[in-house]
């Protein structure tokens, strides 16, 4: 039996109908002959879970000695109203042919799902969850950046740093200052220039689930310009996304991003600016919370 966590993030003033969560795990086959493994739901848990697409299986076909990497989205057939956990359970069965029906073992796959849900004052708490200390690991609030600076900055509950890291030749050209926010009081407005590559990585956060929305405040995207989120160990860089990543590409254009970090990985965005007058960017990062995977 295996364990896998994932998540779902709703701010209190955010509208929306897609309640989806990513379930994401590998399967290693280590055995000389192929593999035909077919996937179901046992337990749809108190939300009644099931895949997004409507389907009842999924089918994967896993090749000798390689490695199967699953991604499905599930969808609650209730939507959550508060903040609460969820459990999933998956199973797994492995056939040794195609028509799968030669079946070598089976494994089930318990599926941990936190649901965040944030109240109109703000927290997140809930009857389940009563205590926020217990959700919220850390958070941004960037009011106090009156003036554009470069500096590292520390979460209210002084836990996670934000810490921006360039090179290349434009890596001093960015800045960024506190701005009224959407998805809270204070968002933290990124502007770049003239080649810049920048990193803002978030330190120190552990096992934990980071959430902000990002937003294309000005200007739009290129071949030449890259807006994304990713976790990294040096010196490599893999994608872990729980939740799906459109990211926006021209002003205006808003997506959430929910990232689960894994030690020793850095959960960051990251972006860069075309080099040359007039192709300047400015990103906002909203909402930035830590959030702990529920108990």
């Amino acid at each position: 039996m295996a364990t896998v966590k994932t998540a779902f993030v709703k701010y209190s003033n955010e509208s929306t109908v897609d309640y989806k969560v990513n379930v994401r795990f590998n399967v290693l086959n280590t055995k000389t002959h192929d593999f035909y493994p077919k996937m179901t739901i046992l337990s749809a848990g108190n939300l009644n879970w099931g895949f997004a697409d409507g389907s009842t299986e999924k089918d994967y076909a896993l090749p000798a000695n390689s490695t199967l990497q699953v991604s499905e989205d599930l969808t609650p057939g209730t939507a959550p109203t508060e903040t609460t956990k969820d459990t999933v359970t998956l199973k797994l069965e492995f056939y040794k042919d195609s028509a799968r029906t030669v079946k070598e073992f089976e494994q089930t796959v318990i599926v941990e799902i936190s649901v965040y849900i944030q109240n109109s004052d703000g927290t997140w708490t809930s009857s389940s969850y009563p205590n926020e200390s217990d959700i919220v690991y850390d958070y941004f609030d960037f009011s106090s950046l009156t003036s554009p600076v470069k500096t590292d900055i520390t979460g209210v509950n002084g836990k996670v740093t934000l810490h921006p890291y360039t090179w290349g030749n434009g890596s001093d050209r960015y800045e960024y200052v506190g701005y009224p926010g959407r998805y809270s009081p204070y968002y933290l407005l990124i502007h770049q220039w003239d080649d810049n590559r920048l990193h803002m990585e978030f330190h120190n956060v552990g096992d934990r689930f980071v959430s902000y929305v990002v937003t294309m405040e000005q200007g739009s995207l290129d071949s030449a310009e890259w807006l994304g989120a990713e976790l990294k160990r040096f010196p490599n860089t893999t994608s872990f996304f729980l939740s799906s990543i459109g990211l926006p590409t021209n002003g205006g254009s808003t997506t959430k991003v929910l990232i689960m970090s894994k030690n020793p990985y850095v959960p960051y965005s990251y972006s860069k600016a075309k080099w040359g007058g007039g192709h300047d960017i400015q990103i906002s990062l909203d909402g930035v919370y830590v959030f702990n995977p529920l108990p």
